[in-house]
Order: C-alpha cells, then structure tokens, then sequence
C-alpha cells in the first residue's frame, strides 16, 4: 500500500498517541514532535555531525546515486533489499573527524544524515513528524539568547518545521522507489554477496560482511524487455553508478590510519 507521507500534519500530530518504534541508525530518543512537549525548544545551526561517528554505513534513496557514487562504495543489505552507503569497515565512520565535521566541503553528505535530528515514525494511522531528543543541537529557548530554530511560533509549527516535515515526507517516498528498485534487482537474481577486508601495518585484520552487489556479468545478460523496462524508469543508470561505486572501497581503505588495502 502506497503510504503518502506528505499528508501528514502537526495538528494531527499533536492528537496521535505516540507510538513505540526501534531506533533507527544513530537515533537514541525518538518523539513525535508536538507543541504541548516542545513548544519551548530550538535548535541550535552548527552542525555538528558527531551523532554519525559509530555508524558505519546509512541508507540512500535512487536520487542520490550519482553524486554519492563519487565518495562512498553503494551496496546492498539483504532483507529487505535496499541500497545503504559505506562509511567505514568497523564502527567508525571514516568521514567525520573528532570535531563533528564531515570529510570536506566538496563531499556529498546522504540525505539520511542530513535529516537529523527529524525523521518519520511509522504507525498504524500513516507516519508522525519526530525528532532525537538527544540531539545536543537541541536546547530550551533563553530569554538572552534565542539563536536557532523554534519548532514551534505561537503553538504553531514554524516554517522550520513545515520544511522539515516536507523533506522528511519527500526522502520517505525516495526510500518507497529505491526499495522497489532494490526488489526488481532481487527478483532478476542480480545480487551476489561480498566482503571488504583490510588489513593495518600492524596486523589487525576487519572487514565488513553481509551485503550485496550486482553481479556484472548477470547484469549484461538481463532480457531486453527487462533491459527496455528499466531504461524508462532509469534503473540501468542507477546499477552503473553503482558499479563503479565499488572502487570507492579503495578509497575508503586509504582513510583509515595505517591501512595496508
């Protein structure tokens, strides 16, 4: 069933009881934002991208393969198929520093991180606005200092939080159509699994398992209809730049600290 996000609503959201969800990647407090609960709270603009340092890979959505296939190696996890970008081989994320900055001004930063620290929460009626309440970036409004976003104006939502409901109603609906392309690649058998090992100077061996590629040598055997099929609905485009994703492996090797690839 088709779910349309973008319907949803604050008013709305203040009235759904909240639901209980599991954390999604680098979230530690899920809320559904309502203005009784946080009407007196902003968020801080630096960015500090910290949240993100544990966590070694995040989702994408089909719209961003081109420019995320330039930096990070894009793979897929098995149940269900979706496509997830690589960001370290343990639980590290090689592009962000000690100081909460990511990698450099030129790279591309998923969606998924940029979100943060809203995303959607999937219940019974259709999806709630939430947000991590343990984002530090969150603060209660001072009566001196009043620098940064109120989620709410008047005990209603501001327009922060209408463009943050519209991005989030839009990069769910990206994820919808990438986990279809995810299901078409899986039904054509196109999928293999793989691992990325290396190995530092000093002997320590890791490696990240349990993900999936495209087998190239299936790819170029798909029928035509197939082939057609999938050229309208630019699919084809999508496996190539993931194709040569792949070599970004090497370049993520190179960022770890006395890598031997």
């Amino acid at each position: 069933m088709e779910k349309k996000p973008a319907k949803s609503n604050m008013t709305e959201t203040a009235k759904s009881p909240e639901p209980a969800v599991q954390q999604p990647v680098f979230y530690r407090n899920l809320e559904a934002l309502t203005a009784e609960r946080h009407g007196s709270l902003l968020l801080k603009p630096d960015m500090d991208f910290r949240f993100a340092k544990s966590t070694n890979a995040v989702p994408i959505t089909d719209v961003e393969f081109a420019a995320a296939s330039r930096f990070y190696p894009i793979v897929f996890t098995s149940e269900p198929v979706a496509p997830i970008v690589v960001l370290g081989l343990q639980n590290e994320n090689l592009f962000v520093d000690d100081n909460g900055h990511w990698a450099g001004p030129d790279h591309y930063i998923p969606a998924y991180v940029r979100r943060y620290p809203f995303i959607f929460i999937e219940h019974a009626g259709g999806f709630t606005l939430g947000l991590d309440r343990a984002c530090e970036r969150i603060v209660e409004a001072d009566a001196t200092d009043r620098t940064g976003e109120p989620f709410f104006v008047d005990g209603q939502p501001s327009a922060f939080t209408k463009d943050a409901l519209n991005f989030s109603a839009q990069l769910q609906n990206q994820h919808r159509v990438s986990r279809e392309f995810g299901e078409a690649l899986a039904e054509q058998n196109l999928l293999v699994d793989r691992e990325a090992n290396a190995v530092l100077n000093g002997g320590q061996r890791f490696s990240v398992q349990g993900f999936k590629v495209v087998d190239a040598e299936k790819f170029k055997a798909l029928p035509g209809a197939v082939v057609l099929d999938w050229h309208r609905k630019g699919w084809l485009g999508l496996v190539h730049f993931h194709l040569a994703s792949i070599d970004r492996f090497r370049d993520l090797m190179r960022r770890i600290p006395k890598a031997a690839a």
